[in-house]
């Protein structure tokens, strides 16, 4: 049962217009050529019937005696084939003798002819007239004058095999028009079906993709341009649906065991606060302190996951000024002060008053976990290097670590969220896995170009391409 709301078929559309448009070139040419030949043949019987009138006329007005006449006139009869009358103005056959003086069948139309012959344009001194009779036939009409008398002379041709051929190609016109019609038919269906295949494929393909079947390919040898460009666009789709679901259910696990430990923590060292701990003051405070930590280890996952998620879907939106990236940098790096304590060193190579336009406070965000991550992945030297410089109408903005490096396979996923190096390292700045995805986050949506160039056993390096304000 068709729905409603349900549209019609492609096939039937393409098949419908190429049915209707062979139909009505058969029509158009058929009906063209039945008028043309109508056409033609109305004026070469016309032209056969003032011919052989002009020449009746002569032989008739040159006749000596009435049996002269009458003879002149079953001559010209048999020559052209055609019913040749003489009658005078009474409406009364004169010539040939077999019907004289008897009335003509239809004295009306004599009548008629009369009145035409009296009031057309006179042609030797003598109406003339051309007219047609029903179903294609012509007759013509002169004044003649023989043996002193004014009477008029009547020609009329039946045209028989004519129009026997006429009507015989008028049938066979419809025979054509409707073979025409059937052979249209059959091959319409052949090439809507033909047409319609590739879509009809692309269909299926994507109903099961909408089943979250991501084995499915929309690619192929398709005959047309157009449909080449949706399968490929289709199929772009889909391996980016793969991703993100590959992602989704990556986020989902990783995230249900980011939640778990730190509730799981919290849960053991309140019940030790509860059991253990008792009135000892240090102990509680330690318990306490761990349940503190982890806390706000969940408070910095759930700010994290929403940062990403504000950005993307535009709930957050960018506040851009003019922002001066050598001392946003130089805040930063001063931010990691404490871990120098630990060994840690960066050094700064910063140019100084580099303006560029963007979110000042996402844009702090990206340096922070760049550098962030670059301590995090660094060499047994804990050296870490942050350059900001000027290059043409750009400022390079890079945070070098001295660590093992990436792999050529992990550079493709480096800034999905939580993807985690499958190197160990000591985390001296606690992270949540999100921060390269934040960081790509916000570089495309403020549009800026970024990356990462690394060799593995030398190190990476993360980058930034700020566009220069300049004055």
């Amino acid at each position: 049962m068709k729905h409603p709301h349900q549209k019609t078929s492609l096939d039937f559309i393409i098949w419908l217009t190429l049915v209707l448009f062979s139909v009505a070139v058969v029509l158009i040419v058929g009906i063209t050529e039945v008028l043309m030949v109508r056409s033609t043949f109305a004026g070469e019987r016309k032209g056969i019937l003032q011919s052989a009138g002009n020449a009746v006329v002569k032989l008739v007005e040159s006749s000596r005696s009435s049996s002269e006449a009458d003879s002149c006139i079953a001559d010209a009869a048999n020559l052209y084939d055609m019913s040749v009358q003489v009658f005078n103005k009474q409406a009364y056959l004169v010539y040939p003798f077999s019907s004289a003086l008897s009335l003509v069948p239809q004295p009306a139309v004599l009548e008629n002819i009369i009145q035409k012959l009296e009031s057309e344009p006179t042609v030797n001194d003598r109406g003339a007239v051309m007219f047609s009779l029903p179903q294609d036939r012509f007759a013509f009409a002169q004044s003649v004058r023989i043996l002193g008398e004014d009477m008029y002379l009547y020609i009329y041709s039946e045209s028989q095999a004519e129009m026997t051929a006429i009507i015989n190609m008028e049938l066979m016109l419809v025979f054509v028009i409707a073979a025409a019609v059937i052979i249209a038919l059959l091959i319409a269906y052949v090439i809507a079906r033909q047409m319609g295949k590739p879509i009809r494929r692309l269909t299926a393909s994507s109903r099961t993709l909408a089943k979250g079947d991501f084995s499915v390919h929309f690619t192929g040898d398709y005959p047309y341009a157009e449909i080449n460009e949706l399968a490929n666009v289709l199929e772009y789709a889909k391996d980016e649906l793969s991703k993100a679901d590959n992602m989704q259910k990556e986020l989902i696990a990783n995230v249900t065991h980011d939640f778990k430990t730190p509730l799981t923590m919290i849960k053991a060292y309140a019940a030790m606060i509860i059991e253990i701990s008792g009135n000892d003051p240090e102990k509680r405070n330690k318990s306490a302190q761990v349940i503190i930590d982890e806390s706000d280890r969940l408070a910095n996952l759930v700010n994290d996951i929403l940062d990403i998620s504000k950005i993307r879907s535009g709930i957050s939106t960018l506040n851009c000024r003019e922002c001066n990236i050598s001392e946003e940098v130089l805040t930063i790096v001063d931010r990691f002060g404490y871990l120098e304590e630990q060994g840690y060193r960066i050094v700064t190579d910063v140019e100084d008053d580099l303006f560029t336009v963007a979110d000042t406070e996402k844009i702090q965000q990206v340096v922070y976990n760049l550098l962030g991550n670059a301590i995090n992945y660094t060499g047994e030297d804990k050296t870490v290097t942050v350059g900001v410089k000027a290059e043409g109408d750009m400022i390079h903005f890079t945070v070098t670590d001295t660590g093992k490096g990436i792999s050529e396979e992990d550079l493709k996923t480096i800034w999905d969220r939580y993807y985690r190096s499958t190197q160990t390292h000591k985390r001296p700045v606690k992270g949540t896995g999100l921060g390269l995805s934040i960081v790509k986050t916000i570089l495309v949506k403020h549009d800026f170009n970024y990356g990462v160039i690394s060799e593995q056993g030398k190190g990476s390096t993360f980058y930034v391409d700020f566009p220069l304000m300049k004055e």
